[in-house]
């Protein structure tokens, strides 16, 4: 099988384990998460007497109450931060985000090749923050999966590919 590049091979047998490998990560995901739309949230009422956090785990549970304008909050405390140390600007995340969601709406399933809008969207938004992305820090224990992501997005697109996205992927991940 060859890849996207003309001078690189892929042996199918190593791509097929390496999906199999990121699906049943999703699972171990999905069973912190049970579904796309869950979003987490401090509840008003404690329902046991005494709960003991530490503080790092309590950064992460303030980062994690479902308001998308702690996502800086939340990568910072994954340890996602700008080269200068900075958390990663909401404006940068903001995009991506939309991106998402766009992608994921029920109403309207994203379609492959076809809807070029939301493509030259996120093209402008890398053109345009390029230099604040080139400067993003991760940690060596996140799994970067940037060139897997844009290897299927290819791959869908050159099969225009149209379907219930947010349906099949929680389906698969259940």
């Amino acid at each position: 099988m060859r890849s996207g590049r003309r001078d690189e091979d892929v042996d199918l047998e190593v791509a097929v384990d390496e999906l199999a490998r990121l699906v049943e990560e999703w699972r171990d995901i999905q069973a912190v998460i049970p579904a796309l739309e869950c979003r987490i949230r401090l509840t008003d009422e404690l329902l046991v007497d005494v709960l003991t956090v530490d503080r790092e785990r309590w950064q992460l549970i303030v980062a994690l109450d479902g308001r998308r304008s702690e996502v800086p909050a939340l990568l910072a405390a994954m340890g996602v931060s700008a080269a200068s140390g900075r958390p990663v600007s909401a404006a940068l995340v903001a995009p991506a985000l939309d991106f998402v969601h766009k992608m994921l709406d029920d109403e309207h399933p994203y379609r492959f090749g076809y809807d070029d809008q939301l493509l030259r969207q996120l093209f402008d938004m890398h053109v345009s923050r390029f230099g604040e992305m080139k400067d993003l820090r991760f940690p060596h224990h996140i799994i970067f999966i940037n060139r897997t992501a844009v290897g299927h997005f290819g791959n869908l697109s050159r099969l225009r590919a149209a379907a219930p996205w947010r349906q099949m992927l929680e389906a698969r991940l259940s």
